[in-house]
């Protein structure tokens, strides 16, 4: 099953079965939905009521809008979410900031979830995730930061943060640079298949004290979740999707309240992984930085402003914009084409002759489902949940 079979099957308050990953992943993927068509009052409601009143406001941005409402439906029947009631709704998007951020907080009895949302189809929210290969912070990171500072004063209860995408490195980011206050009163961090960072946030003393509390996961077959590094285990999560497809929450499967869990990344997802890395590492952070802007300024002159269209005619769109690169000054036409012509050059090579990837490339433990035999660094079996 998944998170909406999991939201009607467990049934357990959150004081029987301690808040988890799975729990996580539900109130990461209920971020994704347009809490900012509501108002401030329809917004205070319990999300039992919250759900129900406003499906087709919520689930608008869905060609297929049905599997959403099933799991909004799913949630708001859940004895374990239904209570919940959402707060300190915060969304900033501005195009000439290049930031794409929301947030929301659900709060019951005993815990409040801290829930970041990943990128949406905006070009603004694709160039600042781009951005994360030459900046160690981007402003949706630090938005991220005031915005737990806000939530943590204004309340008392234990906290948890999460994020799916871009939202689970806003949340590790978060929990980081809060100060330490705040980290003691976190209990737990929830990355769902979201980037890593920079060696500068990897190195920062605040990433030590978090690790025993940052948990990532992952489906078998993930891109986005292999770009930077991180230092905290992997958990492999099965999906009944196929390759970028896996990538939607709503494809993870559970079994009874835990993730169903695979021994390992898939070779592909390795490879990519490694290619994308490997490559940025060919070039300095100016070099990413013009490469980035560039790319995006040609998007921007062909009319492209979400990234829907770029998916859904992705060969026409590269004809575009090759052919609107012909139009750039030499040197600028000579880099991209040198950039784009490196990264074809070395796709080819590492999977028509692969190299293993060196530690510092890969950067992330697996953690093994329960009964693999498989070990862990230390030599111990590990299934224990998030």
């Amino acid at each position: 099953m998944n998170i909406t079979g999991y939201a009607r099957s467990c049934r357990e308050s959150f004081q029987a079965l301690a808040f988890h990953d799975v729990d996580s992943l539900v109130l990461s993927q209920l971020c994704y939905y347009e809490f900012e068509s509501l108002s401030d009052r329809r917004r205070r409601l319990p999300l039992r009521e919250l759900l129900r009143g406003n499906l087709d406001e919520l689930t608008r941005r869905y060609k297929n809008p049905v599997p959403h409402a099933a799991f909004l439906n799913a949630v708001a029947d859940s004895p374990r979410f239904g209570d919940l009631v959402l707060s300190h709704f915060r969304l900033r998007a501005r195009p000439e900031e290049e930031v794409q951020f929301c947030a929301m907080t659900f709060r019951g009895k005993d815990l409040a979830f801290l829930a970041f949302r990943g990128t949406d189809n905006s070009m603004t929210g694709w160039k600042e995730d781009m951005n994360m290969s030459f900046a160690d912070s981007v402003p949706a990171q630090k938005e991220a930061v005031r915005y737990l500072k806000t939530v943590a004063k204004s309340c008392s209860l234990p906290l948890w943060l999460g994020g799916h995408s871009k939202g689970g490195n806003l949340a590790v980011y978060a929990s980081l640079f809060c100060g330490e206050p705040i980290q003691e009163r976190i209990r737990a961090v929830f990355n769902h298949d979201g980037p890593g960072f920079r060696p500068a946030v990897l190195e920062h003393p605040a990433y030590g004290r978090m690790l025993g509390k940052l948990h990532k996961s992952m489906p078998n077959f993930s891109v986005f979740g292999m770009i930077l590094s991180q230092r905290e285990p992997v958990k492999v999560v099965r999906s009944d999707r196929t390759l970028l497809m896996q990538h939607d929450p709503l494809s993870w499967q559970i079994a009874g309240t835990e993730f169903e869990t695979l021994p390992d990344l898939s070779p592909w997802s390795k490879k990519i992984g490694v290619v994308i890395n490997r490559w940025m590492a060919r070039y300095s952070d100016a070099d990413r930085r013009r490469f980035v802007d560039t790319l995006f300024f040609l998007l921007a002159e062909n009319g492209y402003t979400d990234s829907e269209a770029v998916l859904a005619d992705w060969k026409n769109c590269t004809r575009t914009l090759y052919a609107s690169g012909q139009k750039l000054d030499p040197d600028t036409r000579r880099f991209m084409r040198n950039t784009v012509g490196s990264l074809i050059a070395l796709s080819a090579r590492s999977f028509l002759f692969p190299v293993p990837p060196k530690p510092a490339e890969f950067g992330r433990e697996v953690v093994r489902p329960a009964g693999s035999g498989a070990k862990t660094k230390k030599g111990r079996p590990s299934g224990k949940r998030s």
